[in-house]
């Protein structure tokens, strides 16, 4: 969740805090290190995407430029991997709420709802989620489900 100190017209957003899902906040940046790698998309990617629309596709292929570019030009400046991947996963989280915002939720399915974006965006990081799990240590409390997640953003 990027912190924000906004005042009238003026705007000042910050980077990110440790307020909210502390698995969903993991998965981000478990997913950020991807960007590491240079913008491809391999055979794998490629059969998966075909279900999905144009307009998803062009977006997650803007995302992956934009992001793998982004590490690189954060990398090469001196930043520390954690800040860069950190800063990755800030910005990941808008092009995966610009997909989710523009998908439509299928009638009668869980997406339906005022939280149709966020369930898809779930979705979109239920790969990223079981690939933390497994390099996970065994937990000792009960699993966190992505069902429980409150997820406050500002309109505008």
């Amino acid at each position: 969740m990027p912190s924000e100190h906004s005042s009238g017209a003026t705007v000042r957003r910050g980077g990110i805090t440790k307020a909210g899902n502390v698995l969903a906040r993991r998965v981000l940046i478990e997913g950020a290190w991807t960007y590491r790698m240079a913008a491809r998309v391999s055979r794998k990617l490629h059969d998966r995407n075909e279900g999905l629309s144009p307009t998803v596709r062009n977006i997650a292929w803007k995302g992956q430029l934009r992001l793998c570019s982004r590490y690189c030009r954060l990398a090469a400046s001196g930043k520390p991997t954690v800040v860069v991947t950190t800063a990755i996963a800030r910005e990941m989280v808008g092009f995966i709420w610009a997909i989710a915002r523009i998908t439509q939720p299928t009638p009668g399915g869980p997406e339906t709802g005022s939280c149709a974006p966020l369930a898809i965006a779930c979705a979109v990081l239920r790969p990223a989620l079981r690939a933390a799990a497994r390099r996970a240590p065994a937990p000792t409390e009960e699993p966190v489900s992505m069902a429980n997640v409150t997820v406050t953003i500002p309109v505008g």
